[in-house]
């Protein structure tokens, strides 16, 4: 497993002015996701949509954990869901 501090620092592109939404509970996650894809079935959307995975890896044995966080995005909005609560990964909003 290469070393994090091999990777670049990705930033989102200025100026943007789409949102952010961090889902932690079960009900943000339905509502969020719900009206996103009524939305996309009400306008016909076909935009392009980024989906994304997070989860932690034992350096030492390459063994995988749990998925922790799981990241859609378009144009418009990121949606940057917590699966996984019990990860090292910390969200602050």
């Amino acid at each position: 497993v290469p070393d994090i501090a091999a990777h670049p620092t990705l930033t989102i592109p200025d100026p943007w002015k789409g949102n952010i939404h961090i889902l932690r509970s079960h009900f943000q996650i339905n509502t969020h996701l719900n009206t996103l894809m009524e939305s996309m079935q009400a306008s016909d959307d076909t935009s392009d949509y980024s989906f994304d995975m997070e989860w932690s890896v034992n350096r030492s044995t390459g063994q995988y954990g749990l998925v922790a966080l799981i990241q859609i995005a378009n144009q418009e909005s990121i949606y940057i869901i917590q699966v996984n609560l019990n990860t090292y990964f910390q969200i602050t909003s």
